[in-house]
């Protein structure tokens, strides 16, 4: 497969937020997940600044996320958005773009271009390392949620007729030293699925990330309740 630097002028990155949020006053986006369990009533919201990329280009978005209030106590849970990755400013898609920059260029970290992001807007390059190392405990559900959002969108078709020269990560990925080289490989194969596969598809990678978030089971960077 080709870098991920031919494929930046067929690319379509849509809204680059993959919740579902509804608009609230002055615009703000708000995530309401279902109910925690029973006893929980809704208290109200908490808001978060993050960093989007757009077709458009990076914008500043604040989404305010609901606050759940256990009856009779004062514990409380707030919503985390599929947008969010921990404690990150930058949204799912972003990290996740910037990351497959790098990856699938075939090249070191230092020597990679981000045709997305060539003044490093959002991130320096040793950020990215510190994301890749964040993304790693997912790289097996990612992988396998967007194979299966890929092999969805491709029906009737079979996937190789998608990709005839098959669908993997730069071989240099292999001869590498990571420190987990399996992850590794397994979160590049999975950002391969994400840019090569929504550009085979026509279809932006918002739109293919948001199908494949159905079957990710919790936000990434998360450790479940």
């Amino acid at each position: 497969m080709p870098p991920l630097r031919t494929r930046a002028a067929l690319l379509r990155i849509g809204e680059g937020l993959i919740g579902r949020y509804t608009s609230g006053p002055d615009g703000v986006l708000r995530f309401e997940g279902p109910r925690p369990g029973p006893g929980w009533h809704r208290h109200d919201w908490r808001s978060r600044r993050l960093t989007v990329r757009r077709d458009a280009g990076f914008a500043e978005t604040v989404v305010a996320r609901r606050r759940w209030l256990r009856y009779g106590t004062t514990q409380t849970q707030v919503d985390i958005t599929p947008d969010e990755v921990g404690a990150t400013r930058v949204v799912t898609l972003l990290m996740l773009l910037k990351t497959a920059a790098w990856l699938l260029a075939g090249v070191g970290l230092h020597t990679h271009d981000d045709p997305l992001d060539p003044k490093e807007k959002a991130g320096t390059r040793r950020t990215v390392q510190r994301w890749l190392h964040r993304l790693l405990p997912d790289a097996t559900r990612l992988q396998g949620a967007l194979r299966t959002a890929v092999i969805e969108r491709s029906e009737p078709q079979p996937i190789e007729k998608l990709f005839p020269g098959g669908l993997s990560p730069p071989e240099v990925i292999r001869c590498r030293r990571w420190k987990d080289p399996d992850a590794t490989y397994r979160l590049a194969t999975a950002l391969a699925f994400l840019v090569h596969g929504a550009a085979a598809l026509s279809t932006s990678v918002t739109v293919l990330l948001a199908e494949a978030q159905k079957g990710l089971d919790g936000p990434l960077g998360t450790p479940k309740r």
